[in-house]
């Protein structure tokens, strides 16, 4: 039987601390661009501290209650609103910290450092439960930090487990730094083609049509009722907002465009992916391409740029709502080169999203597989081997 690590409470291995802010009266002396790094609770990641937004001074340090915490040491919030409180952080260098936040300098005889980071990360909602019991307003002291409790394996498996949870974070952050140059190659893209410059643009009247079918024989039942919501494009209607009648609902065919011209200037616009007709409210607005000139998928596109957002909205005259019906729109002039390169473009840009969409699943998955192995390796379930190596998502595990 694989017996669980002992609970500690981290006063017994740690000691606790706090920072202060310098008087902002005294900026000039006190902050610079170019001092000791000096963390506030919006700098901690739950990852290292390599640079803060802020900086103090020398003389912040030698004149007010600041001090320099050593590299290594562990930083916690203790109060800013539930969403704050628990977040960490693990200094590389040396730094001060502001009233908010608790560090824990480890014995590092008994705890390493990376290892209480993991954990604490882990265990955010026991923060907050800390947090949120008989106090008026959410917050955790110097004492409970002290008081909170960590199971301690022996200090070489937790040098093991801090090198594995390591590897998982590493490959997090390739994953997610993958996705992010995705994006960048996403809105380059965007920028070269699908924003029109000024002698390449042509109005959406010359290669759109308004649609005005209506479902008056009420050929098509409630099933098909549509709505367009400005992330998920189109979605079933909710019953209970279906009009009783619904003979004066429009019909919206494949590849075809709707929105509503209350909420096209948030970007409730979208092109319909569905293989069959569907029904949509009597107030929306419907038109689709003219395919010989305009691709659907192209214009699918261009609508979902910050570009497009700013002319639908040039006309809004600062109201909160404006009403956008069809001739308004038709009056946007969009770079419209040849058919060919719309194709092209789409398909770039689709493979584009494509690959953004599978890097943020592989990160999400790979973070749900760190949290079930942090759990195994805290209770004791797996015990970790300290002399192999190991890779995130190999078999390393005794």
């Amino acid at each position: 039987m694989i017996s669980s690590p002992q609970h500690f409470r981290i006063g017994d291995f740690a000691t606790v601390g706090s920072g202060t802010t310098p008087a902002r009266a005294k900026a000039a002396r006190y902050f610079s661009s170019s001092g000791h790094e000096w963390v506030k609770t919006g700098d901690l990641t739950n990852s290292v501290i390599r640079f803060t937004d802020e900086k103090i001074t020398p003389a912040a340090v030698a004149e007010s209650n600041c001090r320099l915490y050593p590299s290594g040491t562990v930083l916690v919030a203790m109060y800013g609103g539930l969403r704050q409180i628990g977040r960490t952080g693990l200094l590389e260098r040396p730094a001060a910290v502001n009233q908010a936040i608790s560090a824990i300098q480890v014995d590092p005889t008994k705890a390493h450092p990376e290892y209480l980071l993991h954990f604490l990360n882990h265990a955010v909602d026991g923060w907050r439960q800390f947090a949120a019991s008989s106090r008026k307003d959410p917050n955790i002291t110097r004492q409970d930090v002290e008081s909170f409790p960590v199971p301690l394996p022996p200090l070489a498996e937790q040098r093991k487990i801090a090198e594995i949870l390591g590897a998982w974070d590493n490959a997090i952050d390739k994953t997610m730094e993958l996705r992010r140059l995705a994006d960048v190659r996403r809105a380059e893209l965007v920028e070269r083609v699908l924003v029109p410059s000024d002698g390449a643009r042509r109005k959406l009247s010359e290669l759109t049509r308004p649609i005005k079918t209506r479902n008056s024989a009420a050929a098509m039942g409630r099933e098909s009722v549509m709505g367009v919501s400005n992330r998920l494009g189109l979605v079933p209607m909710r019953e209970q907002t279906i009009a009783a009648d619904i003979s004066r609902y429009q019909v919206l065919p494949p590849r075809g465009f709707a929105y509503n011209p209350m909420r096209i200037n948030v970007g409730s616009i979208a092109m319909s992916r569905l293989e069959s007709h569907v029904l949509v409210s009597p107030d929306y607005v419907l038109f689709q391409c003219e395919e010989r000139e305009l691709r659907p998928e192209y214009l699918d596109h261009v609508l979902r740029t910050r570009w497009w957002l700013h002319h639908v909205n040039a006309g809004a005259s600062g109201s909160v709502r404006t009403r956008t019906y069809y001739d308004d729109l038709a009056a946007i002039s969009i770079a419209a080169p040849p058919i060919a390169k719309q194709d092209n473009v789409s398909r770039a840009l689709d493979g584009l999203e494509k690959e953004i969409q599978l890097l943020q699943r592989k990160a999400e998955l790979l973070r749900t597989q760190k949290r079930g192995l942090m759990q195994k390796l805290l209770t004791g379930q797996v015990r970790v081997n300290v002399a192999a190596e190991f890779e995130p998502g190999g078999q390393n595990d005794d």
